[in-house]
């Protein structure tokens, strides 16, 4: 097997399975930014159903627009005191539908390798800004 074949291989595991585990890790990366007690107290103060849906495939609530406003007022009077880290999480969602797209992107051969690392390194930097995590690589 010669570096092309090996490069194509790793390729298709990035844009696949790659940009999945990555979008997880972000999400895993705000969790250590945060105290358990705090996290609890924030996703049991959300509907379930708009939880399963985030954690879907697709990422999006399927909820309708009534029903969303009344979960939105609900969520809104269980997690005060937790408006930050609920805005955080927000943002690490676009981030991590930014990241997927970045793996999509990954290069179809190694000299364009630095500069997709370069747009995924600043978006981690992003990431490490609005979480205030340690960076971890």
């Amino acid at each position: 097997m010669d570096e092309s074949s090996l490069w194509e291989y790793n390729r298709r595991v990035q844009t696949d399975f790659g940009k999945k585990f990555a979008a997880m890790d972000l999400y895993n990366i705000f969790g250590t930014a945060h105290d358990v007690d705090e996290l609890t107290d924030v996703v049991t103060a959300l509907p379930g159903q708009m939880l399963v849906d985030l954690m879907g495939k697709k990422g999006e609530v399927s909820m309708t627009l009534p029903e969303k406003i009344k979960a939105g007022l609900v969520t809104a009077f269980r997690t005060r005191g937790h408006w930050g880290t609920l805005h955080e999480a927000y943002k690490v969602n676009r981030l991590a539908s930014r990241i997927k797209e970045i793996y999509d992107d990954y290069p179809t051969n190694p000299d364009g390798f630095d500069a997709w690392q370069a747009r995924r390194d600043e978006l981690m930097d992003d990431l490490y800004e609005i979480t205030g995590a340690d960076p971890k690589y």
